[in-house]
């Protein structure tokens, strides 16, 4: 597993293949919509939730990127 932080999601299919990874998996906050936009936006999809996940009882969106 590897912890990604400030990662460049312009180049999110570059850096898959850079690390030979298949796919990406996060969490983000379901009302962090500006996180949630940038993902969709360079190919992440929702693929499950987790509900009070986050201390405050947030959900999580779980997300995937699969490399092209």
């Amino acid at each position: 597993m590897i912890l990604l932080t400030g990662l460049n999601f312009s180049n999110a299919g570059l850096f898959l293949k850079k690390i030979a990874a298949r796919r990406v998996i996060l969490e983000v906050g379901h009302q962090n919509a500006p996180a949630l936009k940038l993902y969709q936006s360079v190919g992440f999809r929702e693929i499950g939730r987790r509900d009070k996940y986050y201390k405050n009882g947030e959900t999580a969106i779980v997300m995937e990127l699969k490399r092209p």
